[in-house]
């Protein structure tokens, strides 16, 4: 910690030598049509390009506002105050040769008074396609409402979700998904648990950075998926009630209920959701063993089905306390609990190598889980020196509880159908994992155009997992001390980040450069006479980042980044801990993991803001995937640094009106993953070319009716390294009526219409050939209301923080 205490203090001191004293600013007047200073107004300074709020302020009582340290650039000023209508003025140019800009008087036009609900007109595009990110406004798309959050993701341009909730981003993986800007401290497969039971409409945007900056967290080799939730700005009472009913094969529903209290001083905030997700999972897997002559010597086929039925209670409280026009003091508390059960039947198959039936083996499963979460966060931040400096602090606590009941019985039966024998096993996985996070971030805008961002950040976790087996074959329950074992997890990161961004005529310069300290131990406890293991590893990372822009004119942008990245291994793929899936497979960890260290590049090109183009290379040393072992009859399902993976492809992206009446978003990527690295001992060497193509179709009506075609279809790929994915995609189509004057919506929709998004793979290991087919209750209609309700209050944007947090956390 001292090393990066000294390096911080450092890097600092370098760039206040760099400080110079060229002054820049902007400054104007806001009244009313009677020529009276509108006091207190909102003032936005908005960069032109993209809109973005790069600074705010309030007007005086003379109604007079100033700006001042403004990188050079286009902007233009927004104006907004209650029972005002908010005015715009032109865009200007903060130069070299021309650093002060005087806007004169902006005048505001008295609001139309009514007790509707506060709407927000205008309607955003479905995608936004920014220099360094992809953003998606989610409630831009008809066939969103009434999906879950995971729904949207897997709908998203780039991204993929396989059939383990493995999330990739352009055929790379793992990404760093966060919510609110904090990571989720989630593996992939609670991760997609918690977005299935997430509502849509809770959902405001989701950002994809592909090679986010030094000031974001250094994990996710794929870059930052950002899933941003709505927060009301408005003055007064609003909120918002969702109600959302799905038919697949079973029932679904999802509801939430957003409330919002704002004064000048306070704003409270309060968002639950309920969600009851049920549906099925089948599965068909053949596997054909074969021996060192590579002559076929047995098969195993199998048919597994199983049931799942899952609720979801989540709940946000927050509270913002604006202690000035420049500082505010926030808490938020949050929480979720889930009970699931899961009811599995599995009937195996094993054959000679004539396809005859040798033994037949039938599991049935019953799983009864209940997570738990809470955590709570203390933020703060300030605006220093007229917006010249700015502060944020963030205080984090995590708690995940999960309790885990699964009892399995296994039944054999010779080839003629005759009951052979019976064995049941009860498996209890008691975990816990604390979390706890601080972090503090500054920015300040030098004077000579140059914006400083610099922080530190500290976390740690600790994890307690039990495994308890028992055998109840003859009746009672005997602990299999063999078999039960006790893991326990410790973590620590500390990091410190810099990062500078300067535009200087037709170029944006950025570059920064992280510092992360990691040290981490684990422990095996049997309860057998095996002795107990441990491990423990401490390590420093440097993550350098850079971007580079340029504005060629009016119509090309070019632009160019580069970043480092780790992706350390999760909690559980450390946990050495066996899960029995059947009688011929497992799963395990591997506290041997070491971190999985990946350098990106892109290189974009913008044409019109309607056409880019994106050319992308990286490259994954030590990259983390899962492992298949063929020993003693039986598949071990585990995780190991298979070798090195090289990635690289083009991406189109184009958002275009075809009429007023009718828009057309567009996304295609061709990639082609490369992999040379060993699995157990073997040579492995593999690559596939993939394409992955997103289309929608908006078309508006009159009368408040619109509508939406929309579809995904992902080529033959290879984004986890063994396993060979077959092609997949799907339809999804809505209509939608506005009602009530507004204040509520209507919305009609149909996801996967032709059943076709099941996921089949290929894989081939050791003397192993294996398929697998899986299908899921994907084919869902929805039908879903919004009410919106709430005070006649202009919207006026809050000095609410800005923070990101936390991730990792492999539960299963």
């Amino acid at each position: 910690m001292k090393k990066l205490i000294i390096i911080f203090a450092t890097l600092l001191a370098t760039v206040k030598v760099m400080a110079q004293t060229v002054e820049t600013a902007v400054s104007g007047n806001a009244v009313d049509t009677k020529k009276a200073p509108v006091e207190s107004a909102t003032i936005s300074l908005r960069v032109a390009k993209d809109s973005s709020i790069f600074k705010i302020t309030a007007s005086n009582k003379a109604g007079k506002f100033s700006f001042t340290a403004i990188p050079y650039g286009n902007y233009f000023i927004t104006v907004s105050s209650v029972d005002f209508e908010a005015v715009n003025s032109g865009v200007f140019t903060i130069t070299e040769s021309h650093p002060t800009v005087l806007l004169g008087t902006l005048i505001l036009q008295q609001a139309v008074k009514s007790l509707a609900a506060v709407v927000i007109s205008g309607t955003k595009p479905l995608i936004e396609q920014m220099p360094d990110r992809m953003i998606v406004n989610v409630g831009a798309s008809i066939t969103n409402a009434g999906s879950t959050a995971l729904e949207v993701l897997e709908k998203t341009p780039g991204v993929n979700i396989d059939k383990d909730g493995n999330i990739s981003l352009k055929g790379k993986s793992p990404v760093m998904v966060m919510i609110d800007g904090k990571p989720s401290y989630l593996s992939s497969a609670e991760l997609a648990n918690l977005l299935s039971n997430m509502n849509s409409n809770q959902l405001n945007q989701i950002e994809i950075m592909t090679n986010p900056s030094a000031k974001y967290d250094a994990g996710g080799n794929a870059g930052v998926i950002n899933i941003k939730t709505k927060k009301s700005i408005a003055k007064g009472f609003n909120g918002s009630v969702a109600l959302n009913y799905g038919q697949g094969v079973y029932a679904k529903t999802n509801n939430s209920i957003m409330l919002n209290y704002r004064t000048d001083k306070l704003n409270a905030f309060l968002n639950y959701g309920y969600s009851i997700n049920n549906g099925f999972t089948d599965f068909d897997i053949q596997r054909n063993f074969y021996g060192t002559t590579g002559t076929k010597t047995s098969e195993l086929d199998q048919q597994s089905d199983r049931i799942n039925k899952s609720q979801n209670n989540n709940l946000k409280l927050g509270l913002d306390y604006f202690i000035n026009k420049q500082t505010t003091l926030g808490i938020v508390a949050s929480g979720f609990l889930a009970p699931q059960k899961r009811d599995g039947f599995t009937t195996s198959y094993v054959k000679d190598d004539d396809g005859n039936i040798t033994s037949v083996e039938k599991t049935i499963s019953t799983a009864n889980n209940t997570w738990k979460n809470k955590s709570v966060n203390i933020n703060f931040h300030s605006a220093l020196d007229s917006n010249k400096k700015d502060i944020t602090v963030n205080l984090d606590y995590l708690r995940y509880d999960f309790s885990g009941n699964q009892n399995i019985t296994n039944l054999t039966y010779n080839p003629d159908g005759v009951f052979e024998a019976e064995n049941d096993l009860k498996n209890q996985l008691p975990l816990t994992i604390d979390i706890y996070s601080g972090r503090f971030d500054y920015a300040q805008s030098l004077n000579n155009g140059i914006k400083l961002e610099t922080g530190i950040k500290s976390s740690f976790v600790k994890t307690d997992n039990t495994s308890n087996f028992f055998d109840l074959s003859n009746g009672n329950s005997v602990r299999d001390t063999a078999l039960s074992s006790a893991f326990n997890y410790s973590e620590n990161i500390n990091a410190a980040y810099l990062n500078l961004n300067k535009k200087t005529g037709k170029w944006i310069l950025q570059a920064g450069v992280r510092l992360e300290n990691t040290n981490y131990k684990g422990l095996q406890s049997s309860l057998s006479q095996k002795s107990d293991s441990s491990f423990s590893r401490n390590y420093l990372s440097l993550f350098p980042t850079a971007f580079i822009s340029y504005e060629m004119n009016d119509n090309n942008q070019f632009s160019f980044s580069m970043g480092r990245r780790i992706d350390r291994p999760s909690y559980q793929d450390l946990n050495p801990f066996i899960i029995f899936m059947d009688k011929y497979t497992y799963a395990t960890g591997n506290p041997f993991l070491q971190p999985q260290i990946s350098t990106n590049f892109e290189l974009s090109h913008s044409y019109k803001n309607i056409l880019t183009t994106t050319i992308n290379y990286s490259v994954a040393h030590n990259m983390i995937d899962e492992t298949l072992v063929h020993k003693d009859s039986v598949i071990i399902r585990s995780v190991g640094n298979i070798g090195t993976r090289y990635n690289y492809g083009i991406t189109e992206s184009a958002n275009f009106e075809v009429s007023k009446r009718y828009g057309v978003q567009f996304f295609a990527n061709l990639y082609q993953n490369e992999y040379n690295g060993a699995i157990d001992g073997y040579p492995f060497h593999a690559k596939q070319l993939t394409l992955s193509l997103n289309l929608n179709n908006q078309f508006t009506f009159s009368d408040g009716w619109s509508a939406q075609l929309a579809g995904n279809y992902l080529s033959r790929n290879r984004d986890k390294g063994e396993a060979i994915v077959l092609p997949a995609g799907q339809v999804s189509a809505g209509i939608s009526k506005q009602l009530l004057n507004d204040k509520a919506s209507i919305k009609f929709s149909v996801r996967d219409i032709f059943y076709t998004q099941s996921s089949r793979e290929i894989q081939n290991f050791q003397d192993v050939q294996s398929r697998l087919t899986m299908s899921m209750d994907t084919r869902v209609f929805n039908i879903a209301f919004v009410y919106r309700f709430g005070t006649s209050a202009k919207l006026k944007p809050a000095n609410s923080p800005q923070t990101d947090e936390q991730q990792r956390v492999k539960l299963n």
